[in-house]
């Protein structure tokens, strides 16, 4: 546990003093500069803003998700980012990682032109768009930018990293919950 309260107090040092010369916020040290905090008399997280997800009727204590419980860390930024967990729902996870903001780097021309095409041409069915490649290269910024653009289309996409999906898929098959790690999965277009 020791381990998790430092790796959230240094997560929250670094979303507060964060640079704002690549974007609009505010600045640093300001009310408004890290607006995500938990409660701290928050029955679920006790404060600490992460809780381990279940898995059938399991813990699985090798993840952490942000909490959920209303007026908690994910209650008050629903609609700045998703807390789905392994597999984010609706709700975007950056609002200004759109196609028009995203800036180029060497080698992202064929990623960038690909993700705009699936996301001018997909609004139902099964269909996949896998972006890989270096850290740092806009991985998640296309795929965001792809799934607003679907919602706005009324598209229902689901995105998931590859990391997040194996997890998932060990867990299920020492639990031998398959069917309830893809239920999420059977009828929407997944990033």
């Amino acid at each position: 546990m020791r381990k998790l309260d430092k790796a959230v107090e240094q997560y929250r040092q670094g979303m507060a003093t964060r640079s704002t010369k690549t974007s609009d916020r505010p600045e640093p040290g300001t009310e408004e500069a890290h607006p995500y905090q938990p409660k701290a008399d928050c029955g679920a997280c006790q404060g600490a803003g992460f809780v381990h997800p279940m898995v059938g009727q399991k813990v699985n204590y090798s993840r952490v998700n942000p909490c959920r419980a209303p007026g908690c860390l994910v209650d008050s930024t629903a609609t700045y980012r998703s807390g789905g967990g392994y597999v984010q729902g609706p709700a975007v996870t950056r609002p200004d990682q759109i196609f028009g903001t995203f800036k180029q780097v060497a080698g992202t021309e064929g990623a960038f032109k690909h993700a705009k095409a699936f996301a001018d041409d997909r609004t139902e069915g099964w269909f996949y768009l896998v972006i890989y490649g270096p850290p740092g290269n806009g991985k998640t910024h296309l795929c965001n930018a792809a799934k607003k653009h679907l919602i706005e289309r009324g598209a229902h996409p689901q995105m998931i990293t590859a990391a997040d999906l194996l997890s998932q898929l060990k867990v299920a098959m020492n639990t031998k919950t398959m069917e309830t790690v893809f239920e999420d999965f059977k009828s929407v277009c997944p990033l």
